[in-house]
C-alpha cells in the first residue's frame, strides 16, 4: 500500500529487491512528521516546516539476515561512508541494528530511518524521493 501512494518508495524498493541487489526488503512505511528539530536536519525552522519519515527493513540476499551483530554493523559502517559522499541538507538516515527472522534463519537486520524537511510539502517529496534514490543504489550494491 504504502508503495501505491508513494512512488518514490515504490522505485527504492524495486532496486532493493531486484535480483542483483546484494540485499532485499522485508518491510516498510512513509508518514508525515508532525514534531522535529531543524537542528538535527542541519537546516533552520524556516527550511523545515514540512517533514516525512520512512523506515526500511534491510536484510542481506545471502543467508537471509545478517548473522551475527559484527556482520550486520561492518556492513552499515560501509553504507554510512557511502552515504556520507552524498551531503543533503533537510535529510538525515539512521540505521538500527536489530534481531531479525526471514524462515528458519535467525540473527540480525538492519531498519533504515530516511527523514526529511522541507519548506513545502512538495519540496519535502521531492527530498524524501532523492533520499531514497540515493539510499537504495548504495544499500543495493553494498556488499554483505
Amino acid at each position: 500500500e504504502e508503495a501505491r501512494r508513494f512512488l518514490s518508495l515504490q522505485s527504492a524498493l524495486l532496486v532493493l529487491n531486484a535480483s542483483d541487489s546484494q540485499v532485499w526488503t522485508s518491510k516498510c512505511d512513509v508518514w508525515r512528521l508532525e514534531e522535529f528539530e531543524p537542528g538535527e536536519m542541519d537546516t533552520s525552522a524556516t527550511e523545515c516546516v514540512a517533514g516525512l519519515g520512512c523506515y526500511i527493513d534491510v536484510l542481506p540476499r545471502a543467508g537471509s539476515v545478517f548473522a551475527s551483530l559484527s556482520h550486520a554493523e561492518s556492513w552499515a559502517r560501509k553504507l554510512t561512508k557511502l552515504l556520507s559522499q552524498f551531503p543533503m541538507r533537510g535529510c538525515r538516515v539512521d540505521l538500527v541494528i536489530r534481531q531479525a527472522f526471514a524462515g528458519a534463519s535467525e540473527g540480525q537486520g538492519i531498519t533504515a530511518y530516511i527523514t526529511v524537511c522541507g519548506e513545502t510539502p512538495e519540496s519535502t517529496a521531492t527530498a524524501l524521493a532523492s533520499a531514497l534514490d540515493i539510499f537504495a543504489a548504495n544499500a543495493a550494491c553494498t556488499t554483505p
